[in-house]
């Protein structure tokens, strides 16, 4: 497999815009447009190396990555882009990754792979024997076993109350078993042993917990304050550190310990041996034990994991994508080629480790060579759209397209696009952004527009025949006089707007803050009066869409979904704790609405129901094709959905 690196951030200039007032004649915009028509509108990557440490990267065709149960598939990062904390591995061939939403990850050497998960809770640590005895552990008392078939959740709760599109909610399941001892109210944070019949797991409230091979028993810790790390070098040796506290096993109890040196939290344990301890914490310290005394060491960043191997050489994992290097009298840094939060690393053999982190990061270390096995994009992407499966636009924060490869293509700017839009051919191209960014794209590639405003744009659409619009904050409405010359336009509203939509030159929507809906009709943008029933509803508007004049959807804050039948707008749900950020479709029964916490809507025809996205990303954008291929966009993913 190929390894894959990270594709770079465009810096984003996110200054406060202020209005322009800029006047113009809307006679001569609303002549043209009358008379424009009337018919209605981390997988491979093929990036430039970041670093000479990362491997050459091959193009390949774009595949989707690890799916959710109800098929929404990762393509951006490949395998996945939820965040990794946790690492265990018996051989550079055998390996297994934990982390948020309950997301537990197999190496083979050649692919990661998920593996069926019992829980939604995030996991926080992963130790075993062997590869067909493991443990992990997370939040909500989660101990969850691994028999060499399947994963078994042995105690705490497996997911969160999930609350309905009607407002009512699910009770979570529980373990089949309980773990006896076990508190129902911890969070576990970490787990090791060194056998099958001995492994430790810590969490908060001082919590630790002890198996024997046949049970799990509550140990005496004397200590209230959160464990994070636990290492076992032998059943009298054993190591657990947390806020502000460093504990030792000797066989009979647990003791606090001066390690030498304080910091607000410790957040790694890990030893060689009882004459080769290291921990790491926050504000950069770090201390070693050699078997005879603890000597301090400052660090110039925080790790939150490290891997000593040997006397004169240790490595340590952090924040920023930070790695350290100890030679024996000092830490140097390394790059890493990454800003995402590195939260878990484990040796392998005497040379070679993985390092797992935020955004799906897994890095495999051969001495100072490291290869990128997933990147872990920073970028938010907003927009999504394109001709084809085979030409495809994502916007945002940097730009991607897909065609043979995903590949980076740099706009003028170094400001964020948070919408645009192209015609079936891709002759005609919008995209728009913060900052009255206005850019268009023809064979000679990008090009920015002279601006004739300064506030922020947030959606361009264009009925493909002369006539287009363009919404942002203020009220901002601009209109298209030529093929490349855009002019303001009266909104008769101060409030943002974000989303705009239409069916032809003659007939547009737009939508915003304070439930805000717009409609072009004879020349003027009017505001829309909602019947007496929904007059309450002044959540923001972030997108609309629709299949026809009689069939237009609009979607919002708490999980506002608002209808269109040709007469009245209505809305049709509200009251959930999520926000929706776009909505898209093909037809009347084929709807879609995505937004934050990775939620994904569906409509077809009859009900909204729920789709499992596989990610708790925040998504804003969302656009699909004909055959019912559909993407979704937002915090550093790229999500593929193909209708069975």
């Amino acid at each position: 497999m190929a390894a894959e690196v990270p594709l770079s951030a465009i810096p984003v200039d996110r200054r406060a815009a202020r209005p322009a007032r800029i006047s113009k004649v809307l006679a001569l915009l609303a002549s043209i447009l009358a008379g424009c028509g009337s018919s209605s509108e981390e997988p491979a990557s093929n990036p430039t190396p970041d670093d000479a440490g990362d491997a050459a990267t091959e193009a390949a065709t774009p595949a989707s990555g690890i799916c959710s149960e109800d098929g929404w598939c990762w393509e951006v990062p490949s395998p996945q882009g939820s965040d990794l904390i946790a690492v265990w591995a018996s051989s550079m061939t055998e390996a297994v990754a934990v982390g948020r939403d309950g997301t537990l990850l197999h190496y083979d050497g050649t692919e990661w792979t998920a593996a069926a998960t019992p829980t939604t809770r995030t996991l926080r640590g992963v130790w075993g024997s062997r590869s067909d005895d493991l443990w992990a552990v997370g939040d909500a008392a989660n101990l969850l076993h691994f028999d060499g078939t399947s994963w078994t959740l042995v105690n705490g709760t497996a997911k969160d109350p999930e609350a309905t599109l009607d407002g009512g909610t699910v009770d979570p399941p529980d373990a089949d078993t309980d773990a006896g001892g076990v508190p129902a109210n911890v969070d576990f944070r970490s787990i090791h042993g060194t056998s099958g019949s001995d492994i430790w797991a810590v969490g908060t409230g001082g919590t630790i917990v002890r198996y024997d091979g046949k049970s799990w028993s509550l140990e005496e810790s004397a200590v209230t304050a959160e464990l994070m790390s636990v290492w076992a070098g032998a059943d009298d040796d054993v190591w657990a550190v947390g806020t502000g506290t460093a504990l030792h096993y000797d066989g009979v109890a647990w003791t606090a310990t001066d390690v030498g040196a304080t910091t607000a939290s410790w957040l790694a344990v890990r030893g060689r041996s009882d004459t080769d301890v290291w921990l790491t914490g926050t504000s950069g310290k770090t201390t070693h034990w050699d078997g005879t005394a603890w000597t301090a060491f400052d660090l110039p960043g925080v790790a939150r994991a490290v891997v000593p191997r040997g006397t004169s050489l240790a490595w340590a994992f952090g924040d920023e994508g930070a790695a350290f290097q100890w030679d024996g009298e000092a830490w140097m840094a390394l790059s890493t080629g990454t800003s995402q939060v590195l939260r878990g690393a484990v040796g392998v053999g005497t040379n070679e480790m993985l390092v797992v982190g935020d955004g799906g990061v897994i890095h495999a270390w051969k001495g100072q060579t490291r290869t990128a096995l997933s990147w872990g994009p920073t970028a938010n992407w907003l927009a999504v759209g394109g001709t084809s499966a085979e030409d495809l636009w994502v916007l945002g924060d940097s730009v991607l397209r897909r065609g043979a490869s995903w590949y980076e293509d740099p706009p003028p700017t170094k400001r964020s696009l948070y919408g645009f839009w192209t015609n079936e051919d891709g002759s005609k191209f919008w995209a728009v952004g913060t900052g009255g960014t206005v850019l268009t794209r023809g064979t000679l590639g990008w090009m920015a527009l002279a601006s004739v405003t300064d506030e922020w744009l947030r959606a361009v659409w264009s009925s493909n025949a002369g006539a287009a619009w363009i919404v942002g904050t203020n009220g901002t409405m601009l209109g298209l006089l030529n093929e490349t010359t855009w002019s303001p336009v009266p909104s008769n509203t101060s409030e943002d707007l974000f989303d705009v939509w239409g069916i032809d030159s003659s007939q547009a929507w737009a939508v915003g803050s304070a439930g805000t809906i717009l409609q072009w009709d004879k020349g003027i943008w009017k505001i829309v009066t909602y019947p007496s029933a929904d007059a309450g509803t002044k959540v923001t508007l972030n997108g609309i869409w629709g299949s026809s004049n009689k069939d237009i959807w609009a979607v919002g804050g708490l999980g506002t979904i608002m209808h269109y039948d040709g007469e009245f707008w209505s809305v049709q749900e509200r009251g959930e704790h999520y926000t929706l950020n776009d909505v898209w479709g093909t037809s009347s029964s084929d709807v879609w609405a995505a937004g934050t916490d990775g939620v994904i809507v569906h409509y077809d025809g009859s009900a909204w129901t729920e789709k499992r996205s596989g990610t708790d990303r925040d998504l804003f954008g969302l656009w699909g094709t004909e055959s019912g291929e559909v993407w979704a966009v937002g915090q550093n993913a790229v999500l593929h959905y193909q209708a069975p």
